[in-house]
Parts: C-alpha cells; sequence; structure tokens
C-alpha cells in the first residue's frame, strides 16, 4: 500500500517519492482518521530549509535540516525523531 501524505502545505507540483515510488496524496480534509504523514511547516531560508513532518497515528515528529544543490534538488543533511505520548 502507497504511503499517504496529506496535503496540507504541498505546493502544487511537488511529488514526493519514497523508494522511486510516488506517494499517495490525499487532500487533508478528506483523511480524518486514515494514518498519514502531514507537513507541519516548511521555511526556507536561501539554500537551506527545515521540515517538520507528523505521522500522528504512532505519536511521532520529524525534524528535517535540508540543503538544496546548484540543481535545486533537495537533500536531508540532518533528521531529528520526536515521540510524544499518545
Amino acid at each position: 500500500m502507497p504511503l499517504v501524505v496529506s496535503d496540507h502545505l504541498l505546493e502544487p507540483g511537488v511529488t514526493p517519492s519514497r523508494f522511486g515510488q510516488p506517494l499517495r496524496i490525499v487532500p487533508d480534509r478528506e483523511l480524518g482518521t486514515e494514518p498519514h504523514l502531514r507537513i507541519l511547516s516548511f521555511d526556507v531560508d536561501g539554500s537551506r530549509a527545515r521540515a517538520v513532518v507528523e505521522y500522528r497515528v504512532e505519536g511521532v515528529r520529524i525534524e528535517f535540516d535540508l540543503r538544496s544543490n546548484s540543481h535545486g534538488w533537495w537533500t536531508v543533511a540532518d533528521a531529528k525523531v520526536v515521540t510524544k505520548k499518545l
């Protein structure tokens, strides 16, 4: 089953993938309690960015530090997983 991602804060034309396979993008308002990833924030500062993603069903939040290369591709420079009590 493809990983489900909310379209919340996802820019038009952005097509996230996992292991070369596209992720299933679903409108945020239609997800209800279906397990999904949700982008909580995405802040860009030049060639650096910080993204925070939540997987609520597991009580996990992931904080990514990203860097872009000369071709405009973003890569993860660092990641931190934060768990919360459910």
